[in-house]
């Protein structure tokens, strides 16, 4: 049970000691058992902390080294001095990076009745052209307006063709 409770302290030790770098500059303090006595460490980075022989608590880090029997200590905590100047920038995500004003909504509508298709919604001067299976470009009569793009498909033989409009693609079948 003892070893238990020891090796949850250090899980604690491990995850605290991940949040507190990041803040300032860090202080390991180890209160003893059995006294008044209070030691006091300096840390620059990160310590790994290990169990040796069982009994053995061991921290490391860049310029000190621990070693003390873990039953003689009561417990364990991190003195954190704030320095505005250590302090990491946040890191910009994507989703922040998007603003909903920068985002331009655009809405098509495609319609077609087996002669003739309409779309709205390609804004002005849209790119437009029908291609058959084969991926040759067909020309039925199109009309292009501020509003809409109608494409007269009558004159057509029938078959599967494919619209293409600014990055849009549609398929229909002509019967």
């Amino acid at each position: 049970m003892r070893h238990i409770k020891y090796i949850l302290s250090l899980l604690l030790f491990a995850f605290i000691s991940q949040l507190t770098f990041a803040a300032g500059a860090v202080t390991l303090v180890l209160k003893l058992k059995d006294s008044d006595a209070v030691e006091k460490f300096k840390l620059a980075t990160k310590p790994v902390v290990t169990f040796e022989d069982g009994t053995t608590l061991r921290i490391k880090s860049e310029y000190v080294d621990i070693t003390r029997e873990y039953i003689d200590i009561e417990k364990f905590y991190f003195e954190v001095e704030e320095d505005e100047t250590i302090k990491p920038e946040p890191e910009p995500d994507a989703i922040d990076e998007l603003k909903e004003d920068a985002v331009e909504k655009v809405s098509f509508e495609f319609a077609y009745d087996g002669r003739v298709a309409q779309i709205k919604g390609l804004g002005e001067a849209p790119k437009v052209a029908v291609f058959n299976t084969a991926g040759v470009q067909v020309q039925p009569r199109t009309v292009i307006t501020s509003s809409a793009v109608t494409i007269t498909m009558s004159e057509l033989p029938a078959g599967i063709y494919v619209i293409r409009a600014n990055d849009r693609s549609f398929k229909i079948i002509k019967k």
